[in-house]
């Protein structure tokens, strides 16, 4: 025997330790048992659902005059009751299908009339049973209702009604206008459709729905019911729905941006055929964004002496869409001249032909198809410097030379000539001047220099220069500036 005061364990104490060890083991070992057998029955229960719902689509996918059980009513090609295996696990499959009667249809007050079929659809049920690892019997059952399908010999047809929203039309503030069948403005958008099972008498449409560019327009779908369908010509026409083009989403954003919108209207029947039919309508609510960049060029039409003005400028959208009209303003000399409608969406234009030595100013504005026109551009000038008349004097003793020189108009053409007049002694009036240097030379010179005008260094001389040409006929000119004594609206040449 061990004294108190001794160290070490007794064997009293070992058997007591092995004996509680004993029993948390074997407590352990129940739990795990049990853990282990909840896992696999709800395996097996997971996995016998999952093939019932199989068996349950095969069902589903056969042809409804074939869903029955062999000797049942309705009778077709399925055991009531078989054995099979799936998995690790041996089933016992018990199918039972039955006729139903839909009571709904069997009312003589509804606009059918009442409906003596008693096998309007089949009830299907599915139940597997299978033996448990503990010797219990496991079930799951699974059912459904089968509708035979409706089977359309002919595809439904569908039309917009009345051409409320004729194709072509423009939609602006909710309004129509069509400028090219009914010239007019229509009261408020309305769409509306009919449409046709054309098929046997008991067929019907199962839905109609309205699109503008794939989004639905009304949220649910249009369906037929029995007080608005028309059995007789298996017809079904919608209500009125107002489309509101000018719809924001949450974000403000409009729904409908103006431009070429896709309006579409679909039905379909019970047997999934279906028919749609679409026009293109123009919605155009705002106007268009201001051109910029309006940019000119000046050239001449040699073989007809007239010029030429270029224009371009950055096209801008109407919604989604190019804009596809302009309005160009022309200034002549300083005045309104015209205004020109430019059709198309390619952003430049030739102005042509235009009179030589004449100025001319443009501005742009872009217009909608209903008018709505942006602003207008900052006028951008086809530029035309007139001639620059420059002079420089040689000396000799009391007397002084003129020597003339001149810069060509910018409207130039082969055909020009030039002509020197000059003023003494002054003063000027503002006006051109009028007294040809040599009035011999009815046609001027070609050159654009002159040097043969000798005076007396006491004389006071005002000088200008007149480019022209003729044109079948007609005489075009421009003058230069005027240079002589001091003034403040002349060019300033000082005498030596």
């Amino acid at each position: 025997m061990k004294r108190l005061d001794e160290a070490g364990v007794s064997i009293v104490e070992i058997l007591i330790a092995t004996f509680i060890l004993f029993f948390v083991i074997t407590a352990l070992a129940g739990l795990l048992t049990m853990a282990f057998a909840m896992t696999n029955s709800a395996r097996r229960q997971t996995a016998g659902t999952v093939f019932a719902q199989e068996l349950m689509e095969e069902i589903r996918a056969m042809s409804y005059s074939d869903i029955g059980t062999i000797g049942g009513d309705p009778e077709g090609p399925l055991p009531a009751l078989e054995t099979t295996v799936s998995g690790d696990i041996t089933y016992t499959v018990q199918r039972e299908i039955t006729w139903v009667d839909d009571v709904s249809d069997n009312d003589p007050q509804t606009p059918e009339g009442a409906d003596d079929n008693r096998e309007d659809y089949k009830d299907v049920s599915i139940t597997l049973s299978w033996l448990a690892s503990n010797g219990a019997t496991s079930t799951v059952s699974v059912q459904t209702s089968i509708r035979q399908p409706w089977v359309s010999t002919n595809s439904p047809s569908v039309e917009f009604t009345d051409q409320n929203v004729p194709a072509n039309s423009i939609v602006y503030s909710n309004r129509i206008y069509v400028p090219y069948q009914d010239p007019g403005e229509h009261p408020y958008l309305y769409v509306q459709a009919t449409g046709n099972d054309n098929a046997d008498a008991d067929g019907r449409l199962a839905s109609m729905i309205f699109y503008v560019d794939g989004r639905v327009l009304r949220n649910p779908s249009y369906t037929p019911d029995a007080a608005s369908w028309a059995p007789a010509a298996q017809s079904w026409t919608s209500p009125l729905y107002p489309w509101d083009t000018l719809a924001l989403d949450e974000s403000g954003t409009a729904l409908y941006p103006d431009g070429i919108r896709e309006l579409k209207t679909e039905v379909w029947d019970n047997s999934g055929a279906r028919d749609f039919k679409i026009i293109n309508v123009f919605v155009d609510n705002f106007a268009p964004d201001t051109p910029s960049n309006l940019v000119s060029s000046v050239s001449v039409q040699n073989a007809s002496c007239f010029n030429k003005v270029g224009l371009t400028w950055t096209g801008v959208r109407d919604g989604t869409d190019w804009a596809d009209r302009y309005e160009l303003a022309r200034y002549r000399n300083g005045a309104d001249d015209t205004v020109l409608t430019i059709a198309g969406t390619l952003a430049e234009w030739d102005d042509s032909p235009l009179t030589p030595f004449t100025w001319y100013r443009y501005s742009l504005r872009a217009l909608s198809p209903m008018d709505r026109s942006s602003s207008w551009t900052a006028t951008t000038p086809a530029v035309m410097t007139r001639p620059m008349l420059t002079a420089t004097v040689t000396k000799s003793g009391n007397n002084r030379t003129a020597n003339l020189t001149w810069s060509a108009p910018t409207f130039s053409c082969s055909s020009l000539h030039y002509h020197v007049y000059y003023l003494k002694p002054g003063p000027w009036s503002g006006s051109n001047l009028t007294t040809e240097v040599d009035a011999t030379k009815s046609h001027g010179y070609t050159s654009t220099t002159w040097t043969s005008f000798t005076y007396n260094k006491t004389d006071v001389y005002y000088w200008q220069m007149r480019a022209s040409l003729y044109i079948g006929g007609t005489h075009y000119s421009v003058y230069s500036n005027v240079i002589g004594p001091s003034s403040s609206d002349i060019t300033v040449y000082p005498i030596p």
